[in-house]
């Protein structure tokens, strides 16, 4: 499968890197991003183990969008709806970039929302509801150059979001920002690694946790069930 990776801006490489360790593939960075593929357990792999990832994205579609009618046209023909999102499953869309004619991302979602439920609508003769708080599905549209691609989100919280801290003080340093920042440093654990100015701890724990290889435990997962329902079957 093809996936795309999100990454904290200057820590590109560092995913990266990591994904190959996890058995990732066919690897290109970006600014924030990294693409690559994987097979079906790596994909459940990296999800407990990738320590600097936000989120991952898994490319179901690509198609020519240079328009509101090549949108509605291109989300409705480019992937199987009727399979895989039941009228009963809620779900909501996020929109990333822009072209020329469609630079408004809320405008934009609305089209993808609209291309999908008046297909379930007119096969089916009921459709999807959507929802902000505890989507089924999270469909993901980035646009660049007159073209549209578009993924399943595997998670509906960021994974920079341990679970470990169910309480956070005034601007805290993300977990995966930490682990990024470790890794630039090379630190292997054989040396003392000392926080003078260590707040809630978040360098010392994220140390820890990466030279012992603690998988990382996010109850959204479990929450969400968006791997267990959705990639099993894809």
């Amino acid at each position: 499968m093809n996936v795309i990776a999100s990454s904290p801006e200057g820590l590109e490489k560092y995913l990266a890197s990591e994904i190959i360790e996890l058995g990732g593939f066919n690897i290109n960075t970006y600014k924030r991003s990294v693409s690559f593929e994987c097979d079906y357990a790596t994909f459940y792999r990296i999800h407990f183990f990738s320590r600097v990832a936000f989120r991952f994205y898994r490319q179901v579609a690509r198609f020519v969008c240079y328009d509101r009618l090549s949108l509605y046209e291109g989300v409705r023909d480019s992937f199987d709806w009727l399979k895989w999102l039941p009228s009963e499953k809620t779900f909501n869309v996020q929109v990333t970039g822009r072209t020329s004619s469609l630079s408004h991302s809320h405008f934009t979602a609305l089209e993808v929302k609209n291309s999908i439920t008046d297909l379930q609508q007119s096969v089916l003769n009921k459709r999807s509801n959507i929802s902000l708080d505890n989507p089924d599905l999270i469909i993901h549209l980035h646009l660049n150059n007159d073209c549209g691609v578009l993924s399943l989100q595997s998670t509906f919280e960021s994974l920079h979001k341990r679970g470990y801290r169910p309480a956070i003080g005034n601007a805290p340093l993300k977990e995966n920002l930490a682990s990024g920042l470790l890794k630039m440093t090379e630190w292997n654990g054989t040396k003392p690694l000392v926080d003078l100015m260590c707040g809630s701890g978040t360098f010392l724990i994220e140390a820890i946790n990466q030279i012992l290889k603690v998988p990382l435990k996010f109850q959204h997962l479990i929450k969400q069930k968006h791997l267990e329902m959705q990639y099993l079957k894809l």
